[in-house]
């Protein structure tokens, strides 16, 4: 497209693209989106810019989660799956996916750094030389959103030209997020303008992220996560209260490793449970706007070499939220709206949609999971010795929300995780030390309403004298 190599007719005679400027861009959502990421992440000439929606930055993030395997075999399936040649023709191709995957242990190796676009063998994020325009949704359980995060990340830390669209639906494209879909557009449009014609129409001096906040409320601000956050953490005690002040000492609480879904996990969770433990706040003083990626910091000791552990960060309260479980959050309208000319091959005309919404007594926000031997090192697995306490330290999938006043924080532990994973549970028995454990929540400081408490019991925080407020008696 930009002249460095020679196009070639179907009869081999050259032909030059002397319809294109040699400026492009990449667009696609998902497996698109991926090839969008992955193209960048060569450092290619001519790639100005890219728009990946819910796309992959490192395979295998997609398919593991610090040593926890989500599905076996997964990319041969995928590669017969996407491949329009005959199954038998790529039957050793995939042969050599299973045999290099790294199933039986879940651990990182060449055949994932291959597959990884933030620091591969083949294409890495220091190559970056396009702008990007991410589009990511918090609840997307098909590409989870550590792809965008820990690519946006990586993206920000080179400085690289960017901006960003941050939902609360699944797999959902932008231009079905419901009631933006003429911002999307026009957006769309003029972010295209900007970097391959070089219209100066003010995209980059905007607000660089669009984020929502509700079902149907969405904030401009001027990055995410939300720049103006603290990192707030909150410790788990033995009475299974969950608050700012640490355990004692000696204080511990313990659970197997059992193959359950994330259903049970949080059932009934004042009553104890063999397969877990759970800890909640009092009911909540203020408003808590999540905005970023919560971290587990566990002290653990196991009576087997390895545990899978998962930590569900749980929101305990009637209300109507987005039902991104149903239809992926949006529901298709019989009202069309238009974008374009219409032409006899091309119907420029979409079905408008409506946010799915449900009323629940609970929502799980945050999911991560671990292999404890994995603790330290994705390629390098050690065993704990068994008896012996170890530090276990990982980072859930990033979100964005909001715990309201009234209702209560709580944090789950437990072992192997049926509903997303495939790995089989180790039957460990986990003690977990409560003084030495921990997590810490990324929480907006400007929705923490520091007016609705009275000065005096806050806490003077950050620049512009910020208020924390401490929580009442029952929270704390």
């Amino acid at each position: 497209l930009n002249g460095r190599a020679t196009a070639r007719r179907e009869d081999g005679t050259p032909v030059a693209a002397d319809w294109t400027t040699g400026k492009s861009a990449m667009i696609g959502k998902s497996y698109d989106g991926t090839l969008a990421n992955a193209v960048a992440a060569t450092g290619v000439q001519g790639l100005e810019t890219i728009v990946p929606i819910s796309a992959i930055s490192s395979w295998y993030r997609y398919q593991r989660s610090n040593g926890v395997v989500y599905n076996y075999d997964y990319m041969s399936w995928l590669a017969s799956y996407v491949d329009t040649d005959p199954l038998a023709k790529c039957a050793a191709a995939r042969a050599r996916m299973d045999a290099g995957d790294g199933d039986a242990t879940g651990d990182y190796n060449p055949f994932w750094a291959e597959r990884d676009y933030l620091a591969g063998s083949l294409a890495d994020v220091s190559k970056v030389r396009a702008s990007v325009f991410a589009v990511h949704t918090v609840n997307d359980l098909n590409v989870r959103p550590d792809n965008f995060s820990t690519w946006w990340r990586a993206l920000a830390a080179r400085n690289v030209p960017r901006k960003i669209w941050v939902g609360q639906y699944q797999h959902v494209d932008p231009f079905d997020f419901a009631g933006r879909r003429d911002i999307w557009v026009d957006t769309l449009h003029q972010w295209f303008d900007h970097w391959l014609l070089g219209v100066e129409n003010g995209v980059m001096r905007r607000p660089r992220a669009d984020v929502q906040v509700g079902p149907e409320r969405w904030v401009t601000q001027r990055d995410w996560p939300e720049p103006l956050s603290l990192k707030v953490p909150f410790h788990p005690a033995a009475d299974g209260s969950l608050g700012l002040v640490p355990a004692r000492r000696g204080q511990t609480a313990s659970f197997t490793d059992l193959r359950q879904s994330e259903e049970s996990m949080v059932a009934d969770v004042g009553t104890g449970a063999p397969g877990r433990v759970a800890f909640t706040t009092g009911r909540l003083p203020v408003d808590l706007r999540l905005s970023g990626t919560p971290v587990v910091d566990l002290r653990v000791a196991l009576d087997r070499p390895t545990s899978n552990l998962t930590a569900l960060l749980v929101d305990f309260g009637e209300d109507t939220r987005v039902d991104w479980r149903r239809t992926q959050g949006v529901s298709t309208l019989p009202e069309e709206s238009c974008h374009g000319e219409s032409t006899a091959a091309d119907d420029a005309c979409y079905r408008k949609v409506a946010v799915n919404l449900a009323t629940r007594p609970l929502e799980i926000v945050a999911r991560g999971w671990i292999d404890v031997q994995n603790r330290d090192s994705l390629s390098a697995p050690a065993p704990l010795p068994p008896g012996a306490y170890g530090r276990v330290r990982w980072e859930t999938l990033p979100q964005e929300y909001t715990f309201k006043k009234g209702h209560r924080l709580g944090l789950v532990v437990a072992g192997t995780d049926a509903t997303y994973s495939q790995e089989r549970p180790t039957g460990a028995g986990v003690t977990v030390d409560l003084a030495g454990s921990k997590v810490v929540l990324p929480l907006a400081i400007g929705a923490l309403h520091s007016g609705d408490v009275p000065k005096e019991r806050g806490l003077w925080r950050g620049p512009g004298r910020v208020t924390l407020p401490v929580p009442e008696p029952s929270f704390s």
